[in-house]
């Protein structure tokens, strides 16, 4: 964790930058991910994430034929698995513990079909739509994720399956002045009912961007997750139990989000 201030500046927004430095790993998580009807997906579109109950981990994309492979220290990790094509989605994965040294090949995974939905609208204190705010869904018992951005009236699409979910929402391009002030949402969905959540967000007056590097400094661009601002301490955990703060995503080493200006601890 970082313990940081974001000032607010009449004339200008401030922003700061903080980079990561990460320990070397030298156990290694393998396996293939294939569509429902047997095809490798889209490079880089489906990504898997290995993370500890104390938030150390990393994530990587599958290549071509839909293998992927993750650096990893030893420990027992839980194992998410997302995708850009949103219309599909991973089963459970149970936790995978790992010796030092160790490499483990969970086998083969394939993905099946969201056909539910959960719409709504992002808007600011006025009620204006706002555009390009990104939506991210995903069940707190599970490795089940969703996304979508808004249109140019605010509104959204999400693909889901039954069930419970948490949703955050964040402006996609970190030059919008706005941030979200609320905590995630929480809606349970049923089969074949369209559910629905919005999202109000605020003027921000600072920001800040960084970036994950390894243990020579160099920018862990296969490294995909979740940044968050957050006040009183409180603590953070990826696709669950975010602490009520602001945040972005981590995207290929790198994260950049708007805040208002206040002391806080960076996870």
């Amino acid at each position: 964790l970082i313990f940081l201030e974001l000032l607010p500046n009449l004339k200008t927004a401030e922003e700061k930058i903080i980079n990561f430095t990460v320990v070397t790993a030298d156990s290694t998580l393998k396996g293939k991910i294939l569509m429902p009807d047997g095809t490798a997906p889209p490079r880089d579109q489906v990504f898997v994430n290995a993370w500890q109950s104390n938030g150390f981990g990393s994530g990587s994309p599958v290549d071509g034929s839909g293998a992927f492979s993750i650096a990893l220290t030893s420990g027992t990790y839980n194992v998410s698995i997302y995708s850009q094509v949103t219309k599909y989605s991973a089963p459970e994965i149970s936790s995978i513990t790992l010796a030092s040294g160790q490499t483990k090949d969970i086998g083969t995974i394939t993905l099946s079909e969201k056909k539910d939905h959960i719409k709504g609208r992002a808007v600011d204190q006025s009620g204006k739509g706002l555009a390009r705010i990104r939506v991210d869904a995903w069940m707190p018992e599970g490795s089940a994720y969703s996304w979508a951005v808004t249109d140019s009236t605010g509104y959204y699409d999400l693909l889901v399956t039954p069930g419970v979910w948490e949703m955050n929402a964040f402006p996609e391009d970190p030059s919008l002045k706005y941030y979200n002030p609320d905590p995630p949402k929480r809606i349970t969905v049923t089969s074949g009912v369209t559910a629905t959540v919005n999202f109000t967000f605020l003027s921000a007056d600072a920001g800040i961007s960084g970036t994950v590097v390894d243990a020579t400094g160099n920018v862990l661009t296969n490294l995909y997750g979740h940044a968050e601002l957050m006040k009183s301490g409180i603590g953070t955990d990826l696709f669950g139990g975010f602490g009520p703060g602001t945040g972005g995503p981590i995207d290929r080493g790198s994260f950049s989000f708007k805040a208002p200006a206040g002391t806080y601890t960076l996870s």
